[in-house]
């Protein structure tokens, strides 16, 4: 490859690490938001299991309050679970952008070494 070939290639690794860099910083964050929103829907479904729904005399407001729980618990579970696989996801997406990211790194390492051989043998022909 040309001198000048090299030096393009350079600046579109620096610019692919870069976008690498900034899309694991993205993902996350995105797994921490949704682990954390996993954690508040689960703590939070468990806690509401192991209160008292039935402390009211009226049969009926015990009926409504422990109904309208079992569908608060289904959806929380429901979301929580989804939470929880979106977390992995973006986890995911984060292992393999890290995984280009090395190799971006170990091409532009090699792509150091390409330009420094490249401009001895520049130097070599200007003397001959």
């Amino acid at each position: 490859m040309k001198l000048s070939e090299l030096q393009t290639k350079r600046t579109e690794l620096f610019e692919y690490i870069k976008d690498l860099k900034h899309q694991i910083s993205s993902e996350l964050g995105n797994v921490h938001d949704r682990w954390c929103g996993y954690k508040v829907l689960k703590e939070s479904s468990c806690e509401a299991e192991i209160q008292e729904w039935d402390g009211k005399e009226d049969d009926q407001s015990r009926k409504i309050t422990g109904e309208s729980f079992e569908v608060w618990h289904c959806i929380a579970e429901e979301n929580a679970n989804y939470m929880q696989k979106e977390a992995m996801r973006h986890a995911k997406e984060a292992v393999i952008a890290q995984t280009k990211l090395e190799a971006a790194e170990r091409e532009l390492e090699q792509n150091w070494d390409d330009i420094c051989k490249a401009e001895e043998e520049a130097k070599k022909e200007v003397k001959s």
